[in-house]
């Protein structure tokens, strides 16, 4: 089942980004939980990142109402879901909606199950660092990324279409709707 994102909703929050004029790449991590989404992995390369001497904003945020994680992801250039679960989940899907190139682990042994167009930059422990490196480095690349990701949304998640799906399941079982 693919989850449902409602892009007129997240539509609103287009156009809303803070530019501040100095040009800084913005990292966002929202986890539900630290452990399972790999949270010690992202800070370590964040650290790295800034040690190495890459100038960007990193902000790691919890508990947040759904209104605020949509603004946060206005506001970021990259977003950084999870690095240990092995499938994205809807945060990463909402990412995508709202042009935001995104980092998530999808585990090798499931990648052939998603469309060919998955747009995540697939990423696990040992490839944070570097992963990040070069999105930090490449805005061009951040650029195709967003668009990419969008179309994704649009043409596999987008909610009439998800919800018409489930539809045509429930009915082939039976039910009367």
């Amino acid at each position: 089942f693919r989850q449902p994102i409602d892009i007129k909703i997240l539509d609103s929050y287009l156009g809303s980004k803070k530019e501040d004029g100095n040009g800084i790449v913005r990292i966002l991590h929202i986890p539900t939980q630290v452990i399972p989404r790999g949270t010690i992995f992202v800070e370590d390369a964040i650290n790295r990142l800034q040690k190495d001497g890459y100038k960007f904003e990193y902000r790691f945020i919890t508990n947040l109402t759904q209104h605020e994680v949509y603004q946060e992801i206005a506001n970021c250039d990259i977003l950084v879901d999870e690095l240990r679960t092995g499938s994205h989940g809807v945060l990463a899907l909402e990412s995508c909606a709202l042009y935001k190139p995104t980092i998530t682990y999808i585990k090798e042994s499931i990648i052939d199950k998603f469309p060919k167009e998955l747009p995540f930059v697939n990423t696990n422990p040992i490839t944070i660092y570097d992963n990040l490196k070069f999105l930090i480095l490449n805005p061009q690349t951040r650029e195709e990324l967003g668009k990419k990701s969008r179309v994704y949304v649009e043409k596999y998640h987008e909610i009439d279409l998800v919800v018409d799906d489930l539809i045509k399941i429930y009915k082939e079982c039976g039910a009367k709707i």
